[in-house]
């Protein structure tokens, strides 16, 4: 269990030392960037179950979560394969099965969108709205500009191992200085309407839905 070299980590506002991140496994569940840095095991059904077990969860309901959440991400054809043999993307999705199955209130994903086809990327976005409406908290680490204007409720701006503040989607795109000094880009659809919007049109919209509404709206 890693712990932080300087500051502290508080979960639900209770300190997290070693002893209390020992049972932080049953409630956070972490996916990471590279896949292959998370699967451990020689088939995806194995892999999948692994996390669960870890948690105590009987044989019997451990494999029914992992057939659900196979079929949920529409790889159930994988369960006997061994993940070396697999794509990345079918990687990616095997270690977010295996999160999945583990059912903890919080999920921290690791610039989920890597590896993914656009329509992997579609389904990633489907899963969270999924885990969101549940209940469950959502953590994204991110550099996909348009995926924080879509999706993203708050944005913790991180530069140089520093916090530069927490914002909506369309405070940070309206901040021209923060953008510049995190060296970050604007989404395209920012890109477009920020080279005519004007103060007096109001909030400018930054999600591709609210700018073809608006669009046609106002008949451009």
């Amino acid at each position: 269990m890693f712990t932080p070299n300087a500051g502290e980590v508080f979960y639900n506002g209770q300190l997290v030392d070693k002893k209390e991140a020992k049972s932080l496994t049953s409630k956070v569940g972490i996916v990471f960037q590279d896949p292959d840095d998370q699967i451990i095991s020689l088939t995806v059904r194995e892999d999948v179950a692994f996390g669960p077990l870890q948690l105590g969860i009987s044989q019997e309901e451990v494999f029914k979560r992992v057939d659900k959440y196979l079929k949920l991400l529409g790889i159930e054809h994988l369960a006997s394969r061994n993940p070396s043999e697999l794509s990345y993307g079918q990687k990616k999705y095997v270690t977010i099965a295996g999160i999945l199955a583990m059912e903890t209130d919080v999920f921290i994903l690791d610039e989920p969108m890597a590896f993914l086809d656009p329509k992997g990327k579609e389904s990633m976005i489907v899963i969270m709205d999924m885990l969101n409406q549940a209940g469950k908290t959502v953590i994204v680490t991110t550099h996909d500009m348009q995926f924080v204007a879509e999706w993203a409720e708050e944005v913790i701006v991180i530069h140089d191992g520093q916090c530069l503040g927490k914002y909506t989607p369309a405070q940070l795109f309206a901040n021209k200085d923060l953008i510049e000094k995190a060296r970050l880009n604007y989404p395209p659809t920012v890109q477009l309407f920020k080279s005519f919007w004007k103060e007096t049109l109001g909030e400018m919209p930054i999600k591709i839905t609210d700018c073809i509404a608006w669009l046609e709206k106002n008949k451009y």
